[in-house]
């Protein structure tokens, strides 16, 4: 019995010594930064650090438009975007993608609204067809608008859409 006890002991022993938490924190020191993180899109293993949705309607006699733009920030200089529009030109129209920053770390592109400038981080991508550009107000990222250009010669070239600046949704 006593060596059953002593068995059991070293076997309780050895096993606690595996499960023991490091202290190494792969390459981390206690005093590195931590960022806070508000969602995880596990689906991809990426780590989204900030999400808004801007959105814009416009009924009147030059048109009817919707548009709605959510962006998922992955890094400082890369979002994930996804733009619905809908025109007098063309029914509901989803594009998407991820874009990166133009001219990171350098100063800001000038923006306005109602009559009042602001500073804007801008995102580019290239696609086939078309080039997209999105201005997103760098201090509180509440206010963002849309540059779509055509690269190819289209049959509805009005179906793409307005530049007008966003307002982000609660």
């Amino acid at each position: 019995m006593k060596n059953y006890t002593l068995l059991l002991l070293f076997a309780f022993i050895c096993c606690k010594s595996e499960s023991k938490p490091s202290n190494n924190l792969n390459g981390l020191s206690e005093t590195d930064p931590v960022e806070t993180v508000d969602s995880v899109n596990e689906e991809e293993s990426i780590i989204v650090l900030t999400q808004k949705t801007y959105a814009a309607t416009q009924k009147d006699k030059n048109g009817d438009f919707t548009q709605k733009l959510s962006v998922s920030w992955l890094s400082e200089d890369t979002i994930q975007y996804t733009l619905v529009f809908e025109n007098q030109y063309c029914k509901k129209t989803t594009i998407g993608g991820k874009a990166t920053a133009l001219k990171p770390g350098k100063e800001p592109f000038m923006n306005s609204y109602k009559g009042a400038s602001f500073e804007v981080k801008k995102y580019q991508e290239n696609k086939q067809g078309y080039k997209i550009v999105l201005h997103i107000d760098s201090a509180n990222k509440d206010k963002a608008a849309v540059n779509l250009s055509l690269t190819e010669d289209g049959e509805n070239e009005g179906c793409k859409p307005s530049s007008i600046v966003m307002v982000a949704q609660n």
